[in-house]
């Protein structure tokens, strides 16, 4: 219920029964003032009547009814009645007050006339009661003829009140009508009453407005974070409905990020998608997306929906598959030198074998033993590079750490052109194992001892050589773990098949770039690139 309503019901019901009331009160006052009148006025007329000398029976009484009793109670006249037809009225109240204390009054229904009376008497001279009764029904008449003015006050006291109440009501709820909500401490019109609400109402805004702060501002951290995380998001009522989705995962599923989406079926029709919303249970499932393998997860979250998540696990996936292979391949290369030395030493401690023969088994085994040992280095190379830290890291001049590697060749046919000093930040050891791989494979696929040039200029270097070369399909897979493209000049070399893989890796831990040049018996040129 409105407030200005209740106190308008309120104070016109106060004004109403307060009405009443003083009607009522004031209807008694008017009964009892007119009942003591008319109880004076038969007193008078009783005692003008006791000093008169005419008989009883021989006055004229109008609109009253005189009874003369005796001191026993009999009825000895009566103007209304015949007295011999009356009872006694001895233990009438207003006989026995005059009897005992000259003068009583009393008021009850007649039984004679059936009427209400009043009864006044007084006693006199010769000991009998003189008694003047008069009928109380004129009062009634009175107030009965005054009933309609009665009435008509009370409708304009009704209706006056009510227009009183509503202003009054207006007047009250004015002040709590004009409130002001954001600032309600601050009020001058305000009621004392309410000052404990409108303080608790001022601790609420404040609180409230700390809350929406905190909570725009955790909106903004988890936009943001979602906006810029790489793995895709989405959130998804029970029906299908997109409730919030990022950039990452419009991307991860092939689609623009501009574009709008109001159901996850819109956005891709994989089964997986329609399996969460047939089943609301959590599901898990590897998609191709534009030749990247994403990874789909969903988790249920009560009263919501589901929540997605899209992760693009293509390098991971290419990662597995070349360790996989790589543990296939250091297999393999390590069972072939291993069952060769194996297979010699059988034969050679089988005491069977002439002279000519152990020597040649003998350089068989060292020869394998030898290239087992090379392709240990290289493989223990390649673990070594997960412990570098770009961290340690150091200012270098490459010039000297090319000069160092060519000298530790002997040989006569490498030669160095300075264009420039080449500064890099890195790691010694492995720059020196680049350029000493580069080399390496230089002087092994070279032809005719044809010369080696080594070229420094302040951005890069590069290797040259004038020997066989490779085809297109070769330059291809060239920098492949394990790959070789002349694999019986490389088993006669020693070579792994892991140099190239190891220049590349510290290449690219250093932020350089790798290029091949290389054509078909013409020869091949290896650049690296610094940025």
């Amino acid at each position: 219920m409105r407030l200005s309503k209740n106190i308008f019901l309120s104070v016109s019901l106060a004004v109403i029964v307060s009405l009443f009331i003083a009607l009522s009160l004031s209807l008694f006052s008017v009964y009892n003032v007119y009942e003591d009148r008319i109880e004076g006025n038969l007193k008078s007329e009783l005692e003008l009547i006791k000093s008169s000398e005419d008989e009883y029976s021989s006055l004229n009484v109008t609109d009253r009814r005189l009874t003369v009793i005796d001191k026993n109670g009999s009825v000895i006249f009566d103007s209304v009645t015949d007295s011999n037809e009356m009872e006694n009225h001895l233990m009438r109240r207003e006989i026995q007050d005059a009897i005992n204390y000259g003068y009583g009054v009393s008021s009850r229904t007649s039984n004679t006339l059936l009427l209400n009376q009043i009864y006044v008497a007084i006693l006199d001279d010769n000991g009998y009661v003189i008694r003047l009764s008069m009928n109380t029904d004129s009062i009634f008449s009175f107030i009965i003829d005054m009933l309609p003015s009665i009435i008509l006050i009370i409708i304009l006291v009704i209706i006056i009140s009510s227009y009183v109440s509503s202003l009054i009501a207006k007047k009250i709820v004015e002040p709590v009508n004009n409130l002001d909500l954001d600032d309600p401490v601050n009020q001058n019109n305000i009621y004392e009453e309410l000052s404990p609400l409108i303080k608790r109402l001022d601790e609420q805004n404040k609180e409230i407005e700390r809350n929406l702060k905190r909570i725009k501002r955790d909106q903004k951290e988890f936009s943001l974070l979602i906006e810029n995380m790489n793995d895709g998001i989405i959130i998804i009522r029970e029906s299908g409905d997109i409730m919030m989705i990022n950039d990452a995962a419009k991307r991860l599923l092939g689609k623009a990020e501009n574009q709008e989406f109001e159901n996850i079926i819109e956005l891709s029709r994989e089964s997986i998608f329609f399996r969460i919303l047939e089943k609301k249970e959590n599901e898990e499932a590897k998609i191709m997306v534009n030749e990247r393998i994403v990874d789909v997860r969903s988790a249920k979250v009560d009263e919501v929906g589901s929540l997605i998540m899209l992760f693009d696990i293509s390098k991971k996936e290419e990662l597995e598959k070349k360790e996989k292979e790589f543990i296939q391949n250091v297999s393999h290369e390590l069972k072939t030198p291993l069952t060769t030395i194996s297979g010699y030493s059988e034969l050679l401690m089988s005491g069977k074998t002439d002279e000519n023969k152990v020597r040649e088994f003998s350089a068989i085994i060292n020869q394998d033993a030898k290239r087992l040992y090379s392709l240990i280095e290289d493989i223990l190379s390649l673990s070594r590079l997960d412990g570098i830290k770009k961290e340690d890291f150091e200012r270098l001049t490459f010039n000297d750490i090319a000069k160092e590697a060519v000298s530790s060749f002997h040989v006569g046919n490498i030669k160095i052109e300075e264009d420039g000093v080449l500064c890099v930040k890195g790691n010694r050891s492995l720059l020196y194992e680049v350029v000493y791989n580069l080399l390496d494979n230089a002087i092994k696929y070279n032809k005719d001892n044809n010369e080696i040039t080594l070229t420094i200029s302040d951005s890069y270097f590069s290797v040259k050589d004038r020997g066989i070369g490779m085809s297109s399909l070769d330059r291809e897979h060239v920098f492949d773990r394990f790959y070789r493209a002349d694999k019986s000049r490389s088993r006669k070399t020693g070579g792994t098949g892991l140099g190239l893989a190891i220049v590349k890796s510290i290449c690219e831990m250093h932020g350089a770039k790798v290029l091949l040049d290389s054509t078909l018996q013409e020869g091949t040129t290896v650049t690296v690139l610094f940025p």
